[in-house]
């Protein structure tokens, strides 16, 4: 009986302690979060925020020790066409990014994630070696602004919920702030 006891008790506290770390990465990335809105208000061009976006992206992944590639990309207001402002590293070949953008349009990716506002989730028959993906619209109530491509060398599941809201948030954010330097 004591046995039984003790290793219930076992089970409880590693339970316990597997939670306790949950809450602490999920703290540490709302930490992040704050920081990055902290630096947001401080930038004056659309060139400096969009920046500051991809150092917030890439860090948000290095905390996970993945390998990743991304790409901005804004829409023309007038023919609704993709263009590429940024990529990450700022070697990576921007082609390769336009026919990843062109292969998930295709598939409806693109659309989905526009349509619905969210995160969705890809896998890349144009990168071999970053196979796996995500997409997040930068939007704002009234319109979407762009997209975000982030090629990653993995499938999505060490991914956390938490992440997915903080890259939505800082997005979000970014869409609204980019959105009123317009009218500045």
């Amino acid at each position: 009986m004591m046995n039984e006891e003790r290793a219930r008790l076992i089970e409880i506290n590693k339970f316990l302690k597997k939670q306790n770390q949950a809450v602490m990465k999920m703290l540490e990335g709302y930490a992040a979060l704050h920081f990055y809105y902290q630096q947001l208000f401080t930038k004056r061009n659309a060139d400096e925020v969009i920046n500051l976006l991809l150092e917030f992206i890439v860090s948000t992944f290095e905390k996970y020790d993945r390998d990743i590639m991304c790409a901005v990309f804004f829409a023309d207001e007038e023919t609704f066409e993709f263009q590429c402002r940024e990529v990450y590293p700022t070697e990576a070949d921007l082609k390769l990014f336009e026919a990843e953008l062109y292969e998930q349009t295709e598939r409806g990716v693109v659309g989905w994630c526009i349509n619905n506002q969210k995160i969705s989730f890809f896998k890349s028959m144009v990168n071999q070696r970053l196979p796996h993906g995500l997409v997040i619209p930068l939007y704002t109530p009234n319109k979407t602004l762009g997209l975000i491509f982030i090629n990653v060398d993995c499938d999505a599941s060490f991914i956390t919920h938490e992440t997915l809201q903080i890259l939505e948030l800082s997005c979000t954010q970014t869409s609204l702030f980019l959105d009123n330097l317009q009218f500045a």
